[in-house]
């Protein structure tokens, strides 16, 4: 209840906006027996965003074990990534607005466990390139924010032109492996 509190007003006032008095007023406690349970605003911080992770890889690690093939487990993989961002708004939304905020040693840490996550993220794509189930030519931004997939841009041919506008089809991930996209929510764009 502590760190719900805390993470919603981090998201609405920010967290150097937030303060102990303002989470014990919303809790309707004093800020003295806040201090039993939190030691310092930088502890629920560091709590939010731990949670915001551990939330992601929980399920993320039990794909990656499964026996799927690559595009299955990297449909599932990133059907994950977006269903736990959209379920946790909050948490996202403070764990990118305030990571600077975030004290040197769980900072380093956090950053670790993001770099673990794109890794192995990025080995999902590979493994589903190489097995064919994901065109090769896409290139993938993978980034802990937002999985996005961007094919390589290619030159129009003499005598055509971009149109300009959007310069490209948005188009699912069904068109890059023939199935149902993992959510609707994800997009690429292909060089017209």
């Amino acid at each position: 209840m502590i760190v719900d509190t805390a993470r919603r007003l981090f998201r609405e006032q920010g967290y150097p906006g937030t303060t102990l008095e303002m989470v014990a007023t919303e809790l309707g406690v004093t800020r003295a027996a806040l201090y039993h349970w939190v030691a310092n605003k930088e502890t629920l911080l560091c709590e939010i965003h731990d949670e915001a992770l551990d939330r992601l890889l929980e399920r993320f690690s039990m794909i990656q074990e499964t026996e799927l093939a690559p595009g299955d487990k990297l449909a599932e993989a990133l059907k994950n990534h977006l269903i736990t961002v959209a379920d946790n708004l909050d948490a996202i939304a403070v764990f990118f607005q305030d990571e600077a905020s975030l004290p040197e040693g769980p900072a380093r840490r956090i950053a670790q466990r993001k770099r673990d996550y794109d890794h192995a993220l990025e080995a999902l794509v590979l493994a589903a390139q190489a097995d064919g189930s994901v065109r090769g030519d896409a290139v993938w931004d993978v980034q802990f924010a937002l999985p996005l997939v961007r094919p390589k841009r290619s030159h129009p041919a003499p005598g055509t032109r971009r149109s300009g506008v959007g310069d490209g089809v948005r188009r699912s991930p069904s068109a890059l492996t023939g199935r149902p996209p993992a959510a609707s929510l994800l997009t690429y764009s292909r060089a017209s």
